[in-house]
């Protein structure tokens, strides 16, 4: 067969069938090729391991620890029972500003048969007639303010109720209370014979407040106050701040404005409990909600009129100590400390006026309240005694403190600061070589060995810090042991909480690592050491070249 390539031909070479190559055997050749990267991507990555260990190892067996004296201090033995915590005064609404469950409508009916005297209805319906519709009609005509008239009321069902009787002397603004609540009240005019209209009254409802209506209603809604509030245009003050209410302003931008002004008070309204809440910004005693001058009717709508108030309370720190149950015993005089004396007025002075003048004292000493509510007291020289000295106050017994003199004592065992960094750095290197050779790409590429020496590196892990009587968390790194992959990682992401770890407990964490002469028993590098020179030494004799240094002596 030719095959012609412009003007001449071109014959191609046929290969026997002998000499050929099966698809088979190809695809066996490429797995090899495969088998033989992935082989070398794993002696690689275990190589840095190993290195990695190694330079932790060396690093840790040559810091050099010292001993700095601790400073001398004084703790309480027991807590005393202070509250740190100063509250907020708070003004909350009486009740929900909806209370009503209750509603007519319409408030202003119409005649049917056009009678001049325009009925106008107010008060809170009680439920006498249920829920349906309300006939009110003509029984007797007459002219207001010149004939009498009689009004019959009958209920949804038609039963009669009672008569309204419109004098001839009554005030035009006369309003007639009705037995079910409710008040009518008739324009001037003529009230046809036989006319009548209609109200619709309902009971047993869940009124609740629209906060973003406005309050005159051209919002396309109303807020829907108790019946007999009226809110509109004025001021309210509060704090002696003035607030500006407009018509069609909403229970939302009056928020906003007291929100926004100098008042100091947050106010918010709650949907579930429908309560309005001014809450004080400042903690304390003296820090009021005040409310006054309101001149909008907006104060009584959202019952903050005859609202609830809270006062805000000080901490017992910042209150006088006669004021302080567990400072009762104490008396006037003078508190002695490294010889210098500190004023008591247990009339006037509080924990927190104490304590900040044992600071100022120049006595060489600072004193605390720390959070369990124990004082502590501790010289800032860690060279030097400390003198505490009651002085027949009973100040420093209320804390559960003798008068005594305390000497400075040995601190911890601590690496200097350079090793620290240099530790740190080791460890977060072991950790990204781990966590890189103990891959899903890795671990399924089925290399003999590799994956019993992750299931040693976990156990040699694990065995390790529960050996110190540590957990992981506690000891600030952990292992995150997977389906498909294994890793260590700083607790909560937190490498300078290790570092400092490495400072205050090197001995614990050099433990977790290496046994350093401290313990026969192999610990982590040293456990993990072998299995990595064991996986290597396989992988140098099935590839069938390379060579192996052991790591481990």
């Amino acid at each position: 067969m030719a095959i012609s390539i412009g003007t001449g031909a071109f014959r191609p070479r046929v290969q026997s069938s002998s000499a050929g190559i099966s698809s088979g055997e190809l695809t066996n050749t490429t797995q090899q090729r495969l088998d033989g990267l992935a082989l070398r991507r794993i002696a690689g990555k275990t190589n840095v391991l190993s290195e990695a260990l190694v330079s932790l190892r060396e690093i840790l067996n040559s810091v050099n620890i010292g001993t700095a004296p601790k400073a001398a201090t004084v703790i309480s033995s027991t807590h005393v029972s202070l509250s740190s915590t100063a509250t907020y005064a708070s003004l909350q609404s009486s009740g929900e500003v909806v209370a009503d469950d209750t509603s007519y409508s319409p408030a202003s009916p119409d005649w049917q048969q056009g009678s001049q005297a325009s009925p106008l209805l107010s008060g809170i319906y009680n439920g006498a007639q249920g829920t349906g519709t309300l006939l009110f009609s003509v029984t007797q005509s007459g002219i207001r303010g010149l004939t009498d008239a009689r009004i019959e009321l009958s209920d949804p069902g038609g039963g009669f109720v009672e008569e309204i009787l419109i004098a001839a002397s009554d005030p035009v603004d006369t309003q007639y209370s009705l037995s079910n609540g409710l008040l009518l009240t008739l324009d001037g005019g003529t009230i046809l014979p036989g006319d009548e209209f209609t109200v619709l009254v309902e009971e047993n409802l869940d009124l609740q407040l629209n906060p973003a209506a406005a309050f005159d209603g051209s919002s396309g809604s109303v807020p829907g106050f108790d019946d007999g509030e009226a809110v509109g245009a004025g001021t309210f003050q509060i704090n002696g701040v003035a607030i500006s209410v407009l018509d069609n302003d909403s229970v939302n931008s009056i928020l906003s404005k007291i929100n926004a002004s100098t008042a100091g008070v947050t106010a918010s309204y709650d949907t579930g409990s429908e309560i309005v809440t001014l809450l004080q910004n400042t903690p304390g005693s003296a820090a009021n909600v005040d409310i006054s001058a309101d001149t909008s009717g907006l104060i009584a709508a959202l019952k903050l009129d005859d609202g609830e108030f809270v006062a805000g309370t000080d901490s017992d720190l910042d209150i006088p100590l006669s004021a302080v149950s567990d400072f009762a015993g104490v008396t006037n005089g003078n508190v002695i400390v490294n010889g210098q004396s500190i004023a008591i007025d247990r009339s006037t002075d509080s924990v927190a006026d104490i304590v900040g003048r044992i600071n100022q004292s120049g006595s060489g000493a600072f004193a605390v309240l720390v959070p369990d509510q124990r004082l502590v007291v501790r010289n800032f020289n860690a060279k030097t005694s400390l003198s505490i000295d009651d002085n027949g106050t009973g100040f420093f017994a209320a804390f559960n403190i003798d008068s005594d003199t305390v000497e400075p004592s040995k601190g911890a065992d601590r690496p200097r600061s350079g090793d620290v960094g240099k530790i740190n750095a080791a460890v977060e290197a072991l950790i990204k070589t781990y966590n890189d050779l103990f891959t899903e790409q890795n671990l399924s590429a089925n290399v003999a060995g590799l994956s019993e020496l992750r299931a040693e590196a976990e156990s040699a892990f694990t065995d390790a810090i529960a050996a110190t009587g540590l957990s992981e968390a506690e000891f600030g790194i952990k292992l995150r042991s997977r389906a498909d992959n294994s890793s260590l990682e700083f607790s909560g992401g937190d490498a300078n909480r290790f570092r400092r770890d490495v400072r205050t407990d090197f001995k614990v964490i050099r433990a977790v690592f290496t046994s350093s002469g401290e313990t026969d028993e192999p610990r982590f590098i040293d456990r993990l050491l072998s299995s990595v020179n064991s996986l290597l030494k396989s992988i140098a004799v099935s590839s069938g070249k390379g060579s192996f240094v052991d790591t481990t002596a």
